[in-house]
């Protein structure tokens, strides 16, 4: 709740910034986001109620009351963060970063000459990626592959190397 407190303290601090020159939508933000955390912690509370009351128990004897809980905790969440994902589609928008006057030939400066904000420009592809394409840029980037390969072939450089090193002290030792 002090957690809560804080932030609505927050937003009354910076709700003229949030909201002019463009109206960044903060109270919906603030709703779905602080929606999914105390709404899950909230049912969370009320199942477990429920189960100190003796209205959730043991099922046979595979299931008992802690593991029923959780399994309804689990399966409830996986339902609501549907609704969630919808809510935050329509909220985290972004039409909301998007310039509808794109321009090439103009700076992508956030202020406009009388002094408005203006989205930053987006450059389009000249030819979309494919979906295999898209998804395993996304998941894996190249340059996680490429720090990989570096580490490896270090890693099979200083173990040559110390090899090396421990092979010439073992012939040394053998001939003492």
């Amino acid at each position: 709740m002090w957690a809560l407190y804080c932030l609505i303290k927050l937003f009354f601090a910076t709700q003229e910034e949030l909201t002019s020159p463009v109206d960044w939508h903060p109270v919906g933000k603030f709703l779905c986001v602080k929606g999914v955390v105390f709404f899950t912690w909230w049912q969370g509370v009320g199942i477990y109620i429920l189960q100190a009351n003796g209205i959730i128990s043991d099922i046979d004897q595979q299931w008992t009351a802690d593991d029923v809980a959780a399994g309804i905790q689990d399966y409830l969440v996986c339902i609501e963060m549907l609704f969630f994902a919808i809510a935050h589609t329509y909220t985290f928008t972004y039409k909301e970063y998007i310039n509808n006057s794109f321009t090439p030939d103009v700076e992508a400066d956030l202020h406009s000459e009388d002094g408005s904000y203006r989205a930053p420009l987006v450059r389009k592809l000249a030819t979309p990626m494919n979906f295999s394409r898209a998804f395993w840029s996304s998941t894996l980037p190249t340059e996680t592959l490429n720090d990989i390969y570096r580490l490896q072939s270090g890693a099979k450089s200083v173990v040559n190397r110390e090899s090396g090193i421990s092979m010439a002290t073992m012939k040394n030792a053998e001939s003492i």
